[in-house]
């Protein structure tokens, strides 16, 4: 795409193929963006006009971040109530390296039999504080789930929530 902020105009420059996309985000010079289609979800990366796809163990992803060092993509995976993380490798979207699993209810049983997981972000980094903290809001268990991912590694320790 090509913004022009002087005339207020957008214009395509290229289009690839995503099943369902319902997110994207920019990072450098690539473009990410998932898919919500059930067990055949993916993530998708755009480099340099060359698209990859990584698929998904979670069900009808929702929402994509990066991680504050642009190492690693983190989706939320609103069915499966799981977050799911990427490894990238110069842009490139890689294998899922980790899942976290969450567990809970909610007051609205029709709604909130199990956990939803329907965003993924971090908090602004805190000076004296090691590791970066995320916050992932949990529809199905009215919860805020939160942890913090050491900066050498992309490990959540400490899963806890939020009421």
């Amino acid at each position: 795409m090509d913004f022009n902020p002087k005339e207020g105009t957008l214009k395509v420059t290229d289009r690839w193929e995503a099943t369902n996309a319902s997110y994207a985000i920019t990072g450098g010079n690539a473009i990410y963006t998932l898919s919500e289609s059930g067990e055949d979800s993916k993530v998708y990366s755009l480099i340099d006009g060359v698209r990859t796809e990584a698929p998904c163990s979670g069900d009808n992803l929702c929402y994509i971040t990066l991680t504050p060092d642009k190492k690693y993509l983190i989706t939320a995976d609103y069915t499966s109530g799981s977050a799911s993380v990427y490894p990238l490798q110069n842009g490139t979207v890689g294998e899922r390296v980790q899942k976290l699993t969450f567990e809970g209810s909610g007051p609205i049983t029709r709604r909130q039999a199990s956990p939803h997981i329907h965003q993924v972000k971090f908090l602004p980094h805190i000076p004296g504080v090691e590791g970066e903290w995320i916050l992932a809001p949990d529809l199905g268990s009215d919860r805020i789930r939160n942890g913090s991912i050491p900066h050498t590694v992309c490990r959540t320790t400490g899963w806890r929530y939020l009421q």
